[in-house]
C-alpha cells in the first residue's frame, strides 16, 4: 500500500489496513528445547513516511460487497461516456 498509494488517482477505500512494522524481514530460530521459535528481526525499512504499527484508513469507508459494489457502479458512471459518443 505504501508504493500504491503514491500513484495518480490511486485512492483507498472500503476498510483500513492491517498495520505492520518496520522490519521486512524476519530469521526463524527454533530455540534448543523443542518448545520455542526465537523470531529475530533482519531488515528494517528506511525513510517510510508510514509509521510503525500504523494502519491506513479508507478515504470512503464501505463495509461489505454490496456497498464496494455499489460505490464502484457510481464512480465508473460518472466518467463513462455517453452511449452515442462510443466508438
Amino acid at each position: 500500500m505504501d508504493r500504491l498509494l503514491e500513484g495518480p488517482g490511486v485512492e483507498q477505500v472500503g476498510q483500513p489496513t492491517g498495520a505492520d512494522t518496520l522490519y521486512t524481514e524476519v530469521e526463524s530460530v527454533p530455540l534448543p528445547s523443542g518448545r520455542a521459535t526465537l523470531l529475530l528481526p533482519m531488515q528494517r525499512l528506511q525513510g517510510r513516511q508510514r509509521g510503525a504499527l500504523q494502519a491506513y484508513a479508507p478515504r470512503v469507508r464501505l463495509d461489505d460487497t454490496a456497498a464496494v459494489n455499489a460505490w464502484l457502479r457510481r464512480e465508473v458512471a460518472a466518467v463513462s461516456l455517453p452511449a452515442s459518443t462510443t466508438p
